[in-house]
């Protein structure tokens, strides 16, 4: 391959003419055999606005926070009051069964249960921050879904654009090949070059149809993401998702020069928090990104839950007190006795001790738990910032060769076609464009990627 580059080199200065008419772009049509009727020509808001109304994963969640606000509401009841009654079966003085008249006997005690030391109120504060923990959880929730499914969406877009790039070299080899079939039929050309071009077309065709499956099997995922299908052709709508096939397709469209804006914009926008800014200052601009990113929140409010879980358990060991009140009808002391009292626990052999030793231990946890969120979203913050600080480098050094490399490519077919150039170099030729067109398609998925996780900071 080295010994070709001088052919390289030529062949990008007589290609260079023909690019300078031709606008550069990075995100090449969908390529034909995907461009099905009916198919859906989805952006990125699209995308955003299916996930957030329809996804499965949220519904889920979302009934997950309705179970904490009843937990909540629960909490917030006192205990019920207990009512006993007692009635003879038989009265001894006149054998009457069930005496219901002034000599019968009746028996009624009611207990109503008294929270005291913090007993009701821990409970309700503790329900409380669980059910803001929830709340956090279903926004970290979205975040990650929104995420998964953009990427998804970007994953299926490169994957597209690298089946353009095989149709584009696959279009012009069947043209050389047609035209060395009859050459060599006419005994012009030898069939060993026929054979090593039909070589080479059956081996692009054979690396497009496993992209086609990869395509198809993202369709899938981002349709299960998206819980979206299209039963008729019509708009899309949503319902249970089912596996795309060839009547039914998503087509993405993203700009590349849009990536590369918000991306920009991004690393612009965190270098100077970084700059100004420490990671553990308490009142730092950067801080305070993080302390409301919801991951952190909820890391937040488990360990508000937990405080309130201790404080809990501390209140559980003081005496259980309940308030009495008996009437009896015709008891021991006389007609119609009343009385009341109280009920308490005397915590002499149970004092709570183990668990409210558990539920420090499980606030400790929830402490460290919460730092290491911390920690491990700075760690992830300065991993992509510098991924995406390179990945945009890259692309921007790759965009002007888009339109010269295609240009290249249809100066190495005319070249060939010609007989200027072996097809040895006529292959090295074709390899390199493949190479670099999917290695730019690899770039700018690598900088969508990384500049998604920097949009999860801002």
């Amino acid at each position: 391959m080295k010994t070709n580059h001088l052919f390289l080199l030529a062949l990008l200065s007589i290609a260079a003419p023909l690019s300078a008419t031709q606008q550069s772009t990075f995100t090449p049509s969908p390529p034909h055999p995907i461009t099905i009727s009916p198919s859906h020509h989805l952006t990125l808001l699209q995308v955003d606005s299916l996930v957030t109304e329809h996804s499965l994963q949220l519904k889920a969640s979302l009934l997950e926070v309705s179970a904490a606000e009843a937990q909540l509401s629960q909490a917030q009841k006192y205990e019920n009051p207990e009512v006993q009654v007692m009635h003879n079966v038989q009265n001894p003085e006149n054998r009457r069964w069930f005496d219901a008249s002034r000599h019968g006997q009746t028996d009624v005690q009611l207990s109503q249960p008294i929270a005291i030391g913090g007993q009701h109120r821990h409970k309700v504060r503790q329900a409380a921050a669980s059910l803001r923990a929830t709340q956090a959880a279903h926004d970290a929730a979205v975040l990650d879904v929104l995420h998964d499914a953009r990427v998804a969406f970007a994953e299926l877009h490169a994957t597209l654009a690298k089946i353009d790039v095989y149709d584009t070299q696959i279009a012009s080899v069947e043209k050389i090949h047609a035209a060395y079939s009859e050459q060599t039929a006419n005994g012009n050309v030898s069939a060993v070059q026929t054979l090593r071009i039909q070589t080479m077309l059956n081996q692009l065709l054979a690396e497009r149809t496993q992209l086609f499956a990869e395509a198809s099997e993202q369709q899938a995922q981002l349709a299960l993401l998206l819980n979206i299908r299209n039963p008729s052709g019509g708009a899309l709508v949503s319902s249970a998702p089912i596996a795309l096939n060839i009547q039914n397709s998503i087509i993405p469209t993203i700009s590349a020069d849009e990536v590369i804006r918000s991306a920009s914009a991004n690393l612009q926008q965190l270098q100077a928090y970084i700059t100004h800014s420490t990671f553990h200052t308490p009142h730092s601009t950067l801080h305070t990104l993080f302390a409301n990113r919801p991951e952190v929140l909820q890391a937040k409010w488990n360990e508000e839950a937990l405080e309130h879980a201790v404080k809990l358990e501390k209140a559980d060991a003081l005496p259980r007190i309940a308030i009495q009140g008996e009437w009896d009808k015709n008891g021991s002391i006389g007609h119609n006795f009343f009385a009341v009292g109280a009920t308490v626990s005397v915590p002499i052999f149970n004092r709570n001790q183990g668990n409210i030793r558990a539920a420090k231990a499980a606030q400790a946890q929830a402490a460290i738990a919460r730092q290491q969120c911390t920690e491990q979203l700075r760690a992830t913050l300065l991993t992509h910032y510098a991924a995406a600080t390179e990945n945009l480098k890259l692309v921007e050094q790759q965009r002007p060769l888009a339109a010269q490399l295609d240009a290249m490519l249809e100066a190495a077919e005319t070249q060939f076609a010609k007989r200027n150039i072996s097809l040895l170099e006529f292959v090295d030729i074709y390899d390199t464009y493949r190479e670099t067109r999917l290695q730019m398609e690899d770039t700018l998925l690598q900088l969508f990627k990384s500049n998604e996780q920097l949009r999860r900071y801002l």
